[in-house]
């Protein structure tokens, strides 16, 4: 199964995470000036790490808008051809069946 783009970035997501995890744990076993300068680039990923999860969201809440109203849109013309097909299917039973009849 192909993964959609935002359930890569939502994978990608997770990762960065997990990583930002390791991190912390590497920051709580330094010393002195190292764990303070790893505890300031973790709060830097961690608020990147947020600000994308925001975007994220915000993409796939405009992907789902513009799905429905193309939807929404397309819907007659879509029960209109069900009509159709339906009609053309009956008249082609119409025609076998008065083919076959008349053998």
């Amino acid at each position: 199964m192909k993964k959609s783009g935002f359930d890569e970035v939502e994978s990608l997501l997770q990762d960065v995470g997990k990583k930002i995890e390791l991190l912390m744990e590497k920051a709580a076993e330094a010393g002195g000036e190292v764990k303070i300068e790893l505890e300031k680039k973790i709060s830097e990923l961690r608020g990147k790490q947020t600000n994308l999860e925001e975007e994220l969201a915000k993409g796939k809440e405009k992907a789902e808008k513009i799905y429905q109203e193309q939807r929404e849109a397309l819907e007659p013309r879509f029960q209109e051809s069900k009509i159709h097909l339906k009609n053309a299917l009956e008249q082609l039973g119409l025609a076998l069946e008065s083919i076959f009849k008349k053998k």
